[in-house]
């Protein structure tokens, strides 16, 4: 049985990156949802765990230099770049384009789940 997922949302804009969160619980309620406004505050406060996915409103390298981004990419975790246009991702990065729907975040989700993937012990 897999832990509970660890999903960071660092986003501008408040109501956006609460109804992402709203989304996440909705789909993954065993979740913990971890949102900040910073990169600096976000692995202030991101809890022990595996991180499956980081959802920011950041430039991708600059995320993945800062230690948040750092603690995502060694536990494996998806960065989703969220309002980019999808021809800017680098590859192995996924984006959620402005605007979306429910929908968009939760094909996400399913391709970002870990615990099916994961092989039989």
């Amino acid at each position: 049985m897999c832990a509970a997922p660890i999903f960071i949302v660092i986003l501008d804009e408040v109501l956006v990156a609460q109804d992402i969160e709203l989304i996440i619980g909705d789909v993954r309620p065993d979740a913990k949802v971890v949102r900040a406004r910073t990169l600096e505050d976000g692995i202030a406060i991101v809890p022990a765990g595996r991180v499956e996915a980081a959802f920011v409103q950041r430039d991708a390298a600059r995320f993945l230099a800062s230690a948040i981004g750092r603690r995502v990419a060694g536990d494996g975790g998806q960065l989703v770049l969220v309002g980019h246009e999808p021809a800017l991702a680098a590859k192995g990065v996924a984006v959620l384009p402005f605007p979306f729907a429910r929908e968009n975040v939760t094909a996400l989700l399913a391709e970002t789940c870990q615990c099916e993937k994961a092989p039989a012990a």
